[in-house]
C-alpha cells in the first residue's frame, strides 16, 4: 500500500510532498530522481495517493495509511479513474505516440471524481526528444487540476525546457540496516533481509523485490555451492560446467546477478580473513570457516578484479559464452 508513513528515509523529500498537499501548494510537475529500485514509484504513487485523499492532514498525515476514503479505496485497487501510469509500449522509449495517447490526451479533461489528474512517467528520462517537446507544450499551460510526475535515473536526459518547469528532488541511498528493518517489519526473515539489503546496493526496491525471490535465494546457494566444488576440480571440463550455471542466453539479469552473487562471495572471504564479524552473508560463515584458509588475500583480490573485468566485458557486449569461460579457465575459481 503506497503511503508517505511506509517510506523510510527521505525525510525533507516527503516533507516537501506532504507539505505541497496540505498547504494547498502543488505544482505542476515534479521530477523525481535516483536510481534504479531506490523507491521513485514509492513516493510518486504515495504522492498521488495523497493528493486525492479526502482525509489527508500534513502535518501528522491523519488517516493516509488505513484511509478508507473512495480515492484511496479505488487507488488501493489499482482502480483510481485520475491517477494515470504513463510507460513505453512495444518500445524501449518512451514514444510521442505514447505521451499523446497516455497523458495529451487525458490531461485537458476535467477529473472524474477526485480533485486532481495525476500522471506518473515511470523511466521518463527514456522518453524521446519528440516525447519530450509534446509533454513541454502541455507544461507550458497546464490546467491547475493537473499534476505530472516524472521518475527519472538520470535527470540530465530531460531536456532543459522541462527540468526548469518542475519541482526538482532526488531520493536517498539507504544503507542496509535501514533496509533490513524495513524488510523484517514486512515478515521478512532476518538472513534473507540482509542478504537481499547486501545485493540490492541501497535500492530500497530491489532489496524488495530479492527478499522475496525464490528464484535468486536458489541461484545463490547454486553459485555459491559451484564455487566451492570448482576450487577442488580445477579442470577445462569443471570451468565449462561451471560457466554454464552463469551463462543464460536469454536473461541478462541472471547472468549479472550470478556474477555479482560471486563478487560477494570473495568480498566476503577476504573480509573474514582480516575482520569475520564484518561480513555481509552472516549466515555462511561457517563456510568461510571452512574455505578462508585455502585462499590467500593476493589470490582473492586478483579473482575479485577479474569478475569485476568480466562484469565490464559483458557490458560491452563481448560474447557471453566465451567471456564466462575465459573467466573460469582465468584462474578466477579455480
Amino acid at each position: 500500500m503506497a503511503a508517505f508513513s511506509g517510506i523510510i528515509k527521505n525525510e525533507a523529500l516527503i516533507n516537501a510532498l506532504s507539505n505541497a498537499v496540505a498547504q494547498n501548494k502543488v505544482s505542476n510537475a515534479y521530477i523525481i530522481e535516483g536510481a534504479g529500485g531506490s523507491g521513485k514509484s514509492l513516493i510518486s504513487g504515495a504522492f498521488a495517493r495523497a493528493l486525492n485523499c479526502e482525509n489527508f492532514n500534513g502535518s501528522n498525515n491523519a488517516g493516509e495509511t488505513d484511509c478508507r476514503c473512495a480515492s484511496c479505496q479505488t487507488f488501493n485497487a489499482g482502480s483510481n479513474p485520475d491517477i494515470f501510469f504513463v510507460s513505453a509500449v512495444k518500445t524501449k522509449s518512451i514514444s510521442v505516440d505514447n505521451i499523446r495517447e497516455q497523458l495529451v490526451n487525458e490531461m485537458f479533461t476535467r477529473p472524474f471524481s477526485f480533485r486532481y489528474k495525476v500522471f506518473i512517467i515511470g523511466e521518463a528520462d527514456t522518453m524521446t526528444t519528440e516525447a519530450q517537446n509534446a509533454l513541454l507544450k502541455t507544461l507550458e499551460e497546464p490546467p491547475a487540476y493537473g499534476v505530472i510526475i516524472l521518475n527519472v535515473e538520470n535527470i540530465n536526459k530531460l531536456l532543459p525546457t522541462i527540468r526548469s518547469r518542475a519541482v526538482k528532488l532526488k531520493t536517498q541511498i539507504l544503507n542496509a540496516d535501514d533496509i533490513v528493518s524495513y524488510l523484517v517489519k514486512t515478515g521478512v526473515s532476518e538472513n534473507d533481509a540482509r542478504v537481499a539489503a547486501n545485493f540490492s546496493q541501497g535500492c530500497l526496491g530491489q532489496a524488495v523485490t530479492l527478499a522475496t525471490d525464490k528464484q535468486f535465494l536458489e541461484l545463490r546457494e547454486n553459485v555459491i555451492g559451484a564455487l566451492c566444488n570448482f576450487k577442488d576440480d580445477g579442470t577445462v571440463f569443471g570451468a565449462y560446467e561451471t560457466a554454464k550455471l552463469f551463462d543464460n542466453k536469454e536473461n541478462k539479469e541472471y547472468i549479472n546477478k550470478a556474477l555479482d552473487i560471486a563478487l560477494l562471495f570473495y568480498r566476503d572471504l577476504l573480509i573474514f580473513k582480516q575482520s569475520p564479524r564484518q561480513v555481509f552473508q552472516t549466515d555462511k560463515l561457517p563456510l568461510y570457516e571452512a574455505y578462508a584458509g585455502k585462499f590467500g588475500i593476493n589470490e582473492l583480490a586478483e579473482r575479485i578484479q577479474t569478475i569485476d573485468d568480466t562484469i565490464g566485458l559483458l557490458s560491452r557486449n563481448v560474447n557471453t559464452s566465451l567471456a564466462l569461460e575465459g573467466l573460469f579457465l582465468g584462474g578466477t575459481t579455480a
